[in-house]
Order: C-alpha cells, then sequence, then structure tokens
C-alpha cells in the first residue's frame, strides 16, 4: 500500500470519527463506500480495490513507532536481545552461538459443536459485525474463522494501543 493512501486516510479517519473503512481504487481515488469505489475502478485498467480500516491504520502507527524504539535502541549501542530461546540442546553448553527464534502465535477458533450450517451462519454474521460487510459466499468456514480471529486480534492490539 502506497504512503499517501495511508496519510490520506489518516487524515480523513481524523475528520470522519464513525467511518470504520475506506477504500481505494488504483487511481488513487478515496471512498468511503466499496461499492462506490467496485463501479468507479470498472473503467480502470487495473480493477484492484484497496480498502484500508482505521484499525490497520493504528497498527502501522503502532509497528512504526516500535520499529522507531527498536533503531533508537540500536543506536544507543542497547543491542541486547530481549528473552532469547535457547535450543534444549545447548542448554549444557553455554557458549550456544545459535538462538532461535518463536513463531508467532495465530489464533485458532475453537471447534464448534454446531451442525456446519449453523455454524457458518454465525461466523458471517460475526464477520459481518466485524467487517461491516458480508463475505464472499464461497467462503469456507477456515477461512472465516481465521479471518474473524485476525479482525479480534486487529482490535485488541487497537484497544492496547489507545490506553
Amino acid at each position: 500500500m502506497k504512503k499517501e493512501y495511508l496519510e490520506r486516510a489518516k487524515e480523513f479517519f481524523e475528520k470522519n470519527t464513525e467511518t470504520k473503512a475506506v477504500y481505494f481504487t488504483s487511481d488513487g481515488n478515496m471512498f468511503k463506500a466499496e461499492h462506490y469505489a467496485s463501479n468507479w475502478s470498472v473503467g480502470l485498467a487495473d480493477k484492484a480495490v484497496t480498502p484500508v480500516t482505521r484499525a490497520s491504520i493504528l497498527i502501522s502507527e503502532t509497528i512504526t513507532k516500535a520499529l522507531a524504539n527498536k533503531a533508537a535502541a540500536g543506536l544507543n549501542g542497547d543491542t541486547e536481545v530481549q528473552n532469547p530461546v535457547v535450543p534444549a540442546s545447548d542448554v549444557q553448553n553455554p557458549i550456544a552461538p545459535v538462538i532461535e527464534v518463536q513463531d508467532p502465535i495465530v489464533p485458532v477458533a475453537p471447534k464448534s459443536e454446531l451442525s456446519e450450517v449453523d455454524e457458518k451462519a454465525e461466523l458471517v454474521k460475526r464477520y459481518i459485525e466485524l467487517y461491516d460487510t458480508k463475505p464472499n459466499h464461497l467462503t469456507g468456514i477456515e477461512k472465516l474463522k481465521l479471518k474473524i480471529a485476525e479482525k479480534e486480534a486487529e482490535l485488541r492490539l487497537a484497544e492496547g494501543a489507545g490506553k
């Protein structure tokens, strides 16, 4: 995503506090509703519509600040690794040169005891609550669970950044 788009969206969100998302077309036009952006993109060679949410702006700002802090710590000579994970095989060897990095935790939605149709209906309902739009009717249950988990994690991160 172009940095210019993020800046324009950030300015828009500051002025329009009720809007949750904006949509950019490949020619750089910004729309409040996805269907307007889709209609506009019909006449363009690149028909891509890029959504930008309020939460994504908060996340990008949080990541930028974290990277700036990390870079500043490196410039100050503060290069010590916080909480490294050392392989169990190297515990006996105090001069172990290898440090393993933990994989990021990906939230997994719990298994449901509902029928597949009921489960999908519940997931679609939750998806609409989070994204303010219906998912594609061909989207499977696992993908819906993943998208919902991602959005909920994004919202938790945004709440944490706002405090």
